[in-house]
């Protein structure tokens, strides 16, 4: 049922995000997607206090956004993006926490993130109101509140990851690599769907075609890149080869119009090359482990999300995606800078 609940709320997230280019004013728009991620850090507090019912607790408040953004109000528009950033990103720290428990709990959880965001593409090909989503989104979320709460009836809380103390540096550091990896991420659904309005006038339904595809991408080849990958670990050679794909990517947030994105064939191409190299990131997540600042990086991802949107609802879009490219790259280059010489002695 875990993994459910962690598909249910990974379909909202992404569908609303999709949908957020158009329903939202900038701010907002800013304050969903880097909330949706940043506010995981509360997740230790929910943990303390809720006990076995954190993850209900935060479903609950993620509900209440949910319900506040169908009066369609201003006034109440950013408490509810508030309130459903906190609860999706608690909700999601907490249930990672828990499946991390065992490995096939770990990848079972992956696979239901990616799967909510492979129907999320789905939906986006479809025009909904935003009264009929957020009635919509609000009733699916109190369903699984109501099941979270009926799984709860266990004898243990949730353990959650030990946080290291970590040096300035490499907490700095992974500070940095989490960002640049928060604007790859959230290009997809933010520096793709912006520059195609920005020039085209509207966002097409095929975009939602191209987010099923990211997400399908991933789900296919994460596991065969990663074994990949892992192959070549000695002498650092993986993590170099991960950096560098970093670096592309930064190179292809920079240059949509190389590719003509406006066009689905375009967009496709661009859509390809940086799900895969999503797939190669992700060995970044076993370096952070390594050095005990996976949750800094995790934190980090939500600030780089937030830096992309800001980019591209803000900046003129003549700018915007080279300005946020230089952003990436100047971030990982003081990374790579300030953990060198952890990742020259690491094992």
């Amino acid at each position: 049922m875990i993994f459910l609940i962690r598909f249910v709320t990974s379909l909202c997230l992404y569908t609303f995000i999709g949908n957020a280019n158009i329903w939202l004013n900038p701010l907002n728009n800013i304050l969903l997607v880097f909330g949706s991620r940043f506010f995981l850090v509360l997740s230790p507090l929910f943990s303390k206090i809720f006990c076995r019912y954190a993850i209900t607790s935060a479903l609950l408040i993620a509900s209440t956004g949910a319900a506040l953004l169908c009066f369609n109000k201003n006034l109440y528009t950013i408490l509810a993006i508030l309130f459903l950033g906190v609860g999706i990103s608690v909700s999601g720290y907490l249930i990672r926490s828990e499946a991390a428990e065992t490995i096939s709990g770990a990848a079972n959880n992956k696979i239901a993130i990616n799967a909510g965001s492979l129907i999320a593409g789905i939906i986006l090909l479809f025009t909904l109101s935003q009264d009929i989503f957020f009635i919509i989104v609000t009733v699916i979320l109190l369903i699984i509140t109501l099941l979270s709460w009926i799984r709860n009836k266990r004898d243990t809380n949730i353990k959650l990851p030990i946080v290291q103390k970590v040096s300035k540096r490499r907490w700095f550091g992974w500070s940095f690599l989490g960002i640049t990896i928060g604007i790859k991420l959230y290009s997809v659904f933010s520096v793709l769907p912006q520059y195609i309005i920005l020039h085209s006038g509207k966002l097409p339904s095929w975009y939602g075609i191209l987010v099923f595809i990211n997400s399908g991408i991933i789900i296919l080849l994460q596991k065969p890149i990663m074994n990949i990958v892992s192959k070549f670990q000695k002498d650092h050679k993986a993590l170099k080869f991960t950096l560098l794909v970093v670096f592309l990517g930064m190179f292809l947030i920079s240059f949509p119009n190389c590719f003509n994105v406006t066009a689905f064939g375009g967009a496709f191409a661009w859509i390809l090359m940086l799900s895969i190299i999503e797939c190669i990131v992700s060995y970044l997540d076993v370096q952070g482990a390594r050095d005990g600042c996976l949750f800094i990086k995790e934190l980090s991802i939500g600030l780089g999300g937030g830096i992309c949107v800001l980019f591209t609802r803000c900046f003129p879009p003549e700018f915007s995606g080279i300005s946020l490219g230089l952003f990436g790259i100047i971030s990982i280059i003081i990374a790579v800078m300030l953990l060198y010489d952890d990742f020259k002695i690491s094992t």
